[in-house]
């Protein structure tokens, strides 16, 4: 236990009046350095770039699979309105963004923002906007939208 949280306790009087306190504040203690460590072993285990390279690998051989006549597509469940993107090109921001941008139904442009721990979407063949399908190709830097 650090001096100053002995000095905290000894002050409140929490020392005597709990059973084995010293006991419990070092399991304490033990279990904070333990958690600490597997957060030291953890971080930026899964960041942006890691999820970027395999989404890459992903909406490549997607890419590869389609007819000539149709290109990639997102579709979104979000906000209880379906909606669908043809995305025009995937980024990332360490340590945890994923950045898609494309053209919506409207053909509007739009971008998609999302947390890696919230990514969730349907890879579609869509029909092309534009008279060639577009392909998607993958820079391996971090781009900053």
């Amino acid at each position: 236990m650090s001096d100053d949280s002995q000095r905290f306790f000894n002050k409140m009087n929490l020392i005597n009046s709990v059973p084995d306190f010293g006991k419990m504040m070092e399991t304490v203690e033990r279990a904070r350095q333990v958690d600490n460590d597997r957060q030291a072993r953890n971080s930026g285990r899964f960041d942006a770039e890691d999820i970027f390279r395999y989404l890459s690998q992903r909406v490549e051989a997607f890419q590869a699979s389609l007819d000539q006549d149709c290109e990639v597509g997102l579709q979104l469940a979000n906000f209880g309105i379906p909606a669908q993107i043809h995305i025009r090109s995937i980024g990332y921001r360490n340590p945890n963004l994923i950045v898609f941008q494309g053209i919506n139904a409207d053909d509007h442009e739009v971008t998609l923002i999302q947390h890696i721990t919230q990514l969730n979407f349907l890879l579609v063949a869509l029909k092309p906007i534009e008279d060639a399908p577009y392909r998607i190709g993958f820079q391996p830097k971090a781009s900053n939208p």
